[in-house]
């Protein structure tokens, strides 16, 4: 049996690419001998924390959201490090940074990388409540942005 890599990507903070990666992943028969994750766990872990603010935030905005549908849109923040546990909850993770995160954190931080966790949380929460924002490709080719979602796939597709 000839080994394989499985080398998959997709844009920080999107709730579409974690679909798309969880979809991926559901027609995978083997489980992966590990999973190789481009963070460092610890600023993981501390991003991660904020998912269940994102998920009370989003409860009240959007009418055509439930409770799971705001639950797996908070997880669309940091995905690359824990989506692979819904179909291979097992697996071996492999964290590839090893202090760099957090050393680039505090420098990007002055010094308050709590703070700047708390932006990058900010940052996919404003995104999913206000996806009718307009995109600087809309600003300079003087378009409107579409109307605001009626459904979870047309906010996941705007987001």
């Amino acid at each position: 049996m000839n080994p394989s890599i499985w080398l998959y990507g997709g844009i920080h903070d999107d709730p579409g690419s974690r679909q798309r990666f969880v979809a991926h992943l559901a027609k995978q028969e083997a489980q992966p001998h590990f999973v190789a994750v481009e963070w460092e766990k610890a600023v993981f872990d501390r991003l991660v924390a904020w998912r269940p603010w994102i998920e009370r935030e989003l409860e009240s905005r959007w009418s055509f959201l439930d409770r799971e549908d705001c639950r797996e849109l908070s997880l669309a923040l940091a995905w690359e490090g824990d989506a692979y546990r819904e179909r291979f909850p097992m697996v071996i993770s492999l964290w590839l940074e090893s202090g760099s995160q957090q050393a680039d954190l505090s420098c990007r931080s002055e010094g308050r990388p709590d703070d700047l966790l708390e932006r990058l949380a900010s940052g996919l929460l404003e995104r999913l409540v206000n996806p009718s924002a307009r995109t600087m490709r809309e600003f300079w080719a003087k378009t409107d942005p579409p109307p605001a979602p009626i459904s979870k796939t047309e906010l996941i597709d705007r987001v």
